[in-house]
């Protein structure tokens, strides 16, 4: 019975794949949701289409003539086809060996075949009279999904004059004619540039920057070469002392020469070109580069919590690896040794690893509060602030955000279709209306855009993965209630949080209980076979309010709240550790490490024993929904606490050491661009992966290298202009 669900359940894994990957628990939910129907379906139904669309290349192959009068396609896309065919052996060989052919693994959950895409596209790759006139060709990915519910994607090769909807009209045919009944068929495929609005105003958006910083870092390179001339210290020049001493001495003469001259006011001209210069200077890639790896001082601004620094750089590492074992699990070729796995205690640390996302969450609302509560003292008004500085509070937020996510958006609308040449892997579907590209066309950018993507459908959002961005800039926005109500009366702040926390933690566990909804989303639990009847994935609580809905996530914020509240008190709490006796000291922190330490293995490892087989019921299961999330804040809390009031130890000297520094500068630009990077990585792969830990850990452990410092690269490129630019017209100043 286990073999038979976990079969069935893989006839839909490959479904709506590329729309799924923002969330894990998202595609979890999916596969969850189909299989109860599936287990209705005949096996032997299942078995015969399988073998019939074995069958569908031969087919082609004797009955091209046929299906092309009957099929409506281009004249030119038929004229080529008919070309191919009565080619010579060798390349007609070449033309129908690249296609895919299903093979063995149905019951490893492979859905998917590739071929040989390379085969397909190098047909002439010599420039004989014969070769040069046989028809243009690439690899297209066609995608059907056939009566009985299973869906399979074959690579094929096709002339490059045949569009992606007359690709997908000829195998619909053919398929027909081999008895299988689609539901729908998509093709995917090369087809020629097009030069569409998107890509023309991503050129011209990406090219003005590029240019402004290619301008700007040349001439900060020249500005610094020429200073290095000046100072006589460039060795390689030639000068000795003596002629560097009397240089300097010519130059001083001159100048004193030049002070007779009469003085021409200037300075309108000399403000505007000050003005362009430190514009300009926003741009400097060296510049913003240095300074992201600048280590600042202890004392510095903003350094009040080095422990921040490890924590966001492990914590989207975190991300990054349930990510890439999702991108590697769409392209596995064997899902159900990945299935297995996740019964391991150190796949459950993975599966399990919402929690990544409420560590954000929590230190978003500690350096709100803390930051906002610090700048309100020097106010005239310190208890209420005023206007300037509400309206400071959103628009530096916004400028913060705005850029990496517009941008990302219109590099995938405008740059990512036309990469098409380079992505060969069954997980190129742009086709697809859930694919990258198909959720970012239109109008469907604009709720990422404006921050409320995470309200209505948002696993089928424009680049999804944003929720949380949306999350955050929405608690943001509400965060004013709770700072003046901390700046009025500390006691006051403290419960307004807490009653929301209260209210939010109800709501969760209601609506998990009522809903039937699975545990921790269902991500470490998965892999129980029996979740499916214990549990409902029909509802839209279970599929996505509980985790994406702002109204189920302020817990982990609301902590964050309270933190920093607290460490704006620090003083007060230090002196109370100060005055207790050694020996009672000693239990506190001891007593605090461990509670903390306890609350996250249970938040983290909590669906452990129902993943292997245990039980668990609807409201045990509603009970650790509305808890989980709240103990893995009260954990950060605690080591962040106990760390910035000296009794972190070892903990704190890992997390707070300087190398985390320029990886946590760029967190926020790497979590935006990381999934696309993942993807375009996948689609570049011609083969499906093959899923063994080994092989997984040595993908993910360069992946997230790479990943950081692709990262740090893009925030040069677009974070950290902007900031800069943010200082110049709102601060006036520059570094």
């Amino acid at each position: 019975m286990f073999l038979k669900f976990l079969f069935f359940v893989a006839l839909f894994a490959v479904c709506e794949t590329q729309s799924q990957i923002g969330n894990p628990k998202v595609f979890i939910r999916q596969v969850q949701r189909k299989a109860e129907l599936l287990t209705r379906i005949p096996f032997d139904n299942l078995t015969n289409s399988v073998n019939h669309v074995k069958h569908v290349r031969d087919h082609l192959i004797k009955n091209y003539d046929e299906i092309l009068d009957s099929v409506s396609v281009n004249q030119q896309c038929r004229k080529d086809l008919r070309d191919i065919s009565s080619s010579n052996f060798s390349l007609n060989f070449k033309f129908w060996d690249s296609y895919a052919v299903p093979g063995t693994g149905f019951a490893l959950f492979h859905t998917t075949f590739a071929g040989q895409p390379e085969e397909c596209v190098n047909i002439k790759l010599d420039s004989s009279p014969v070769q040069s006139s046989f028809p243009d060709s690439g690899p297209f990915l066609v995608t059907f999904k056939v009566h009985t519910g299973l869906q399979l994607s074959l690579g094929t090769c096709m002339p490059l004059s045949c569009s992606n909807s007359q690709v997908a009209r000829v195998f619909k045919y053919a398929l027909h004619e081999l008895g299988v009944n689609t539901e729908w068929v998509v093709a995917d495929g090369r087809e020629k540039f097009e030069a569409t609005g998107a890509f023309i105003t991503a050129v011209v958006v990406f090219g003005i920057i590029l240019l402004l910083i290619t301008v700007a870092t040349t001439s900060n390179m020249l500005s610094k070469l020429n200073e290095i001339y000046k100072n006589g210290i460039q060795k390689d020049a030639g000068y000795n002392r003596e002629f560097s001493v009397q240089l300097d001495d010519d130059r001083r003469n001159e100048q004193t020469v030049n002070q007779d001259e009469p003085i021409v006011n200037l300075d309108p001209v000399s403000s505007f070109l000050s003005l362009a210069d430190r514009f300009l200077k926003c741009f400097d890639f060296y510049a913003n580069f240095t300074k992201i790896l600048t280590i600042p001082t202890k004392s510095s601004p903003g350094q009040q919590f080095p422990v921040l620094n490890g924590i966001r750089v492990l914590s989207l590492g975190w991300v990054m690896i349930g990510h890439t074992i999702l991108v590697q699990t769409f392209m596995s070729d064997n899902f159900l040794y990945v299935y297995e796995r996740g019964k391991n205690l150190l796949f459950q640390t993975i599966m399990n690893g919402t929690p990544s996302v409420d560590s954000f969450f929590v230190m978003s609302g500690l350096l709100v509060m803390y930051g906002s509560l610090k700048t309100m003292e020097t106010l005239p008004n310190p208890t209420f602030g005023n206007p300037k500085f509400w309206i400071m509070f959103y628009v530096h937020r916004l400028i913060r955000l705005w850029p990496t996510i517009l941008l990302t958006i219109l590099f995938v609308v405008g740059i990512f279709p036309q990469l098409a040449p380079v992505f060969y892997s069954t997980f190129y579907q742009n086709e697809l209306n859930t694919s990258l590209v198909g959720l970012c066309s239109g109008t469907k950018w604009m709720p990422t855009a404006f921050f409320f993507n995470n309200l209505d459908n948002p696993s089928q959002s424009c680049i999804n993965w944003t929720w949380y961005v949306a999350n955050d800039v929405q608690f943001f926005i509400i965060s004013p209630l709770f700072i003046v109500a901390a700046r009025m009366n500390k006691l006051w702040g403290y419960l307004s949080i807490g009653a929301v926390i209260a209210v939010n933690t109800l709501l969760v566990l209601k609506a998990s209980g009522v809903n039937r909804a699975p545990p921790g989303d269902g991500g470490g639990a998965f892999v129980n076979p029996d979740i499916v009847n214990d549990f409902d994935f029909t509802t839209s609580w279970a599929t996505e309010r509980l985790y994406f809905s702002p109204y189920c996530r302020f817990q982990t914020y609301g902590i964050g709240l309270i933190l920093g509240l607290a460490l704006y008190q620090r003083d007060q709490i230090k002196s109370f550790f100060d005055r207790t006796p050694v020996v009672p000291r000693v239990a506190m922190i001891w007593g605090l490490w461990a509670f903390g330490f306890l609350c996250g293995i249970i938040c983290v490892y909590g669906c452990y024993p129902y993943a292997n087989g245990g039980h668990m019921g609807v409201w045990a299961a509603a009970f650790y929904n509305a808890t989980f999330r709240v103990l893995w804040g009260i954990f950060l809390s605690i080591l962040i606490l106990l760390c910035n009031l000296g009794y972190g130890g070892v903990i704190n000297d890992i997390l707070s050491a300087n190398f985390w520094i320029p990886f946590a500068r760029v967190n926020y630009t790497t979590y935006i661009i990381h999934l696309m990077l993942l993807q375009m990585y996948a689609m570049t792969l011609e083969q499906d992966f093959h899923f063994t830990t080994l092989n997984y850990t040595l993908t993910a452990s360069g992946l997230l290298m790479c990943l950081n410092c692709l990262g740090l690269v893009c925030s040069c490129i677009i974070e950290a202009p902007f900031i800069q630019l943010e200082k110049l017209i709102l601060v006036g100043k520059m570094r």
